[in-house]
């Protein structure tokens, strides 16, 4: 395998500024949530299609976090709620692996053997590409990519076997998110908590410039083509995770990433609860088209 590394709006006064801690000397700066500046025709027009879809039935719930990144306009709705992020914490997983690397380089190549019992195994709903083999040896690089790339669960598997607990509890501390698999918690997550693990990468204020590079590389060749990518269309690059939860028959289905307008490249974070994949995956789909629009039009 070819190596695919190097080596709730704001108030308008209020800003937020997450710092990383454990230093004495300095004060690494980790996110900044810059004043809120209003979009009205955008928002309203957004506001119109959530009230619209859940009268129809489409998604019980629906969350929004749009930033462009260059200026700074946001807008959020039902930015409060909280749901189960499922394969979107395979980004978090990623950005430890590849912190763990910048450590010791040599962990990117280290070979881990798929000998998790299928009884131990999961079976995702969306199932992309080929699906990694049992017996078969892989790479943590490879690992990397097959994780994000294909959304393989038994990627994500193995690498939490090798790499360190502390680093990847860390990720999470660092931006003051709460971290997963709390006992009897499923929904613990909001769209601008999961923003964050994006906007470090786009920002390369964790990584490296190389590793975030790499990892927003690895993003734009998700297999995931619904979603923000149906919604924005195919002359635009988008760098994004998918994540999809069925809980005693309640669907969840969100997908966040960086949609690489030119000049003007964006966040946007959905995430969406209701009864079937088809129809969240169309109103994820929708919502981004209103922000494409918008954007191509402004």
């Amino acid at each position: 395998m070819k190596s695919i590394f190097k080596p709730s709006p704001q108030t308008p006064e209020q800003y937020v500024i997450s710092h990383q801690r454990g230093y004495n000397f300095i004060n690494p700066l980790l996110d900044f949530e810059q004043p809120y500046k209003e979009m009205p025709r955008l928002e309203a027009k957004i506001k119109d299609y959530i009230f619209k879809a859940q009268k129809d039935g489409k998604a019980k719930n629906i969350s929004i976090y749009f930033r462009q990144l260059n200026t700074g306009k946001t807008i959020s709705f039902n930015d409060r709620l909280k749901f189960s992020p499922a394969s979107l914490l395979k980004v978090p997983l990623m950005i430890a692996s590849l912190k763990q690397a910048e450590i010791d380089p040599n962990f990117l190549y280290l070979p881990v053997t798929f000998d998790i019992p299928p009884d131990e195994q999961t079976v995702p709903n969306f199932r992309f590409g080929e699906p990694i083999e049992f017996g078969q040896t892989y790479t943590v690089e490879e690992l990397i990519a097959r994780l994000i790339i294909n959304s393989d669960n038994n990627a994500g598997l193995l690498l939490l076997q090798v790499v360190d607990g502390g680093v990847l509890d860390r990720v999470y501390s660092d931006l003051e998110i709460v971290l997963p698999n709390l006992p009897g918690v499923e929904n613990y997550m909001t769209v601008k908590e999961y923003s964050k693990f994006i906007r470090i990468l786009f920002n390369s204020t964790y990584l490296t410039r190389e590793m975030s590079e790499s990892a927003l590389y690895i993003m734009s060749l998700s297999h995931f083509d619904g979603g923000i990518v149906r919604g924005v269309g195919p002359d635009v690059t988008v760098a994004h995770k998918f994540g999809e939860r069925d809980i005693d028959g309640v669907k969840q289905l969100h997908d966040c990433g960086i949609m690489y307008f030119e000049n003007n490249p964006s966040l946007i974070c959905i995430m969406t609860r209701g009864g079937k994949f088809d129809d969240l995956e169309t109103v994820i789909a929708d919502v981004t088209k209103i922000v494409a629009d918008h954007i191509n039009k402004n």
